[in-house]
């Protein structure tokens, strides 16, 4: 397949401005905070993956490569489920706290007539992340809009 980069625009409220992160010590830090924080930070993505895939290849490991073999393609539910993600209005929204800017790039590409998006994450830490997904079908990718830390995918 051939992937052709995606060109993701900064929100016009949020140019040129770096995002703080969000709290993660003293009393600033709500509970609920602190945990989306650790459900949107890159190592524990890779993390919950590492181990998925572990424990299918010890039970399910025929299944696995003959799915490996014919998608390496997430759903767009599983690719939301994934990264704690939402769908609101036809646009897909994905927290990705631990990026910056200029840590994520998107890029497109089409298998069988259904548009896939290729995301390469590197998080603040140095850590990447590669997942590729299916976008609804008969769906394209009209714009790409980082905003405060989250992933604005619009949907034509």
């Amino acid at each position: 397949m051939e992937w052709h980069r995606f060109e993701v625009e900064a929100d016009e409220d949020s140019a040129g401005e770096r995002v703080e992160p969000i709290p993660h010590i003293g009393l600033s830090a709500s509970p609920e905070m602190l945990h989306d924080r650790f459900l949107s930070d890159l190592g524990h993505l890779q993390d919950i993956h590492d181990k998925h895939q572990h424990w299918l290849g010890g039970n399910f490991a025929a299944v696995e490569q003959n799915f490996d073999k014919s998608a390496r393609v997430l759903r767009t539910e599983a690719m939301l489920d994934r990264f704690e993600g939402r769908s609101e209005d036809g646009v897909l929204i994905l927290p990705l706290h631990g990026c910056e800017l200029s840590g994520v790039n998107v890029e497109i590409g089409e298998i069988d007539g259904h548009t896939i998006i290729k995301l390469n994450l590197e998080g603040r830490e140095g850590l990447e992340l590669e997942q590729a997904f299916a976008l609804p079908l008969g769906s394209g990718l009209e714009s790409a809009i980082w905003s405060a830390g989250e992933l604005h995918l619009h949907l034509r």
